[in-house]
């Protein structure tokens, strides 16, 4: 989605307001994320502060991510906040992105806060039973006739050398 900024070059103090909606689609990276729900919304302005382009914005999309134990997805609101400037002229403080263009690519900018913003792990429900690690039967659903009692076989060797039979 990009942004007209010509009208602010050489106005210092124009504000353009902004109230749109951008679809995101590449999740690419988050394996976790198995869609959006909606189109992220972003209102706010993008305004001429001393020749630099200041976007200050409000951004809110819903997203189904997959429970971290059964991999249901579960909707999760997501509110951040876009904070981004830009100057034409190139500068070198690294918080100011340069830009070669009268318009502004905003679609980056929104992914990058989007995934800044995902929660680290997300549960469907506290009771949340997980999968089985052998057959991949979710327990929230029912339960398998799979031997849950695995032991590691690196282990092995370090159970051989303990008797069951014997006191320490």
């Amino acid at each position: 989605m990009r942004v007209d900024i010509s009208q602010l070059f050489g106005q210092k103090g124009k504000s353009i307001p902004l109230d749109l909606c951008i679809d995101i689609n590449d999740t690419e990276g988050y394996p976790d994320i198995v869609g959006f729900k909606e189109p992220v919304k972003i209102k706010g302005n993008l305004t001429n502060i001393d020749d630099v382009i200041v976007l200050d914005a409000d951004a809110e999309t819903t997203v189904d991510i997959a429970c971290s134990r059964c991999l249901t997805p579960v909707s999760v609101k997501l509110n951040f906040k876009l904070y981004e400037m830009f100057n034409k002229t190139g500068s070198i403080d690294e918080e100011i992105e340069a830009i070669t263009e009268d318009s502004i690519d905003l679609y980056p900018y929104v992914r990058n806060e989007i995934f800044e913003n995902l929660p680290m792990k997300v549960i469907c429900s506290e009771d949340c039973k997980g999968l089985c690690p052998v057959c991949g039967t979710n327990f929230n659903e029912g339960e398998c006739s799979c031997d849950t009692t695995y032991i590691n076989p690196k282990f092995d060797s370090l159970r051989a050398l303990f008797n069951v039979d014997e006191e320490v």
